[in-house]
């Protein structure tokens, strides 16, 4: 398994560390076994929780599964919708730019 990817579990589990238990227990066992059965060995702790998420040098991939948890299992039905919407524009951006780039 690449390592950047591994990073990204470690990050997701130590985020999920600072949260509320409530949260966490919306997250199925088997999801969070696997995050921990495959997250790095070798990470080291950067997660500051005094400071807002977005404000933190997260890697990509640690975005990304937090963002699907969020949709999957913390999301209320119009609050899912809005932020697939939210998603689709920042993807659609996303890809505009690299376009541009390219």
């Amino acid at each position: 398994m690449r390592k950047n990817i591994k990073e990204s579990y470690s990050e997701v589990l130590e985020i999920l560390g600072y949260m509320d238990t409530l949260l966490i227990n919306k997250i199925p066992k088997q999801l969070i076994e696997y995050l921990k059965e495959n997250a790095s060995d070798e990470y080291t702790k950067h997660i500051n929780p005094k400071y807002e998420l977005y404000a933190q040098e997260l890697n990509e991939n640690t975005k990304t599964i937090l963002a699907l948890i969020n949709i999957k299992y913390w999301a209320n039905d119009t609050h899912k919708d809005k932020l697939i919407a939210r998603y689709n524009v920042n993807n659609y951006k996303a890809s505009q730019e690299k376009k541009n780039v390219d």
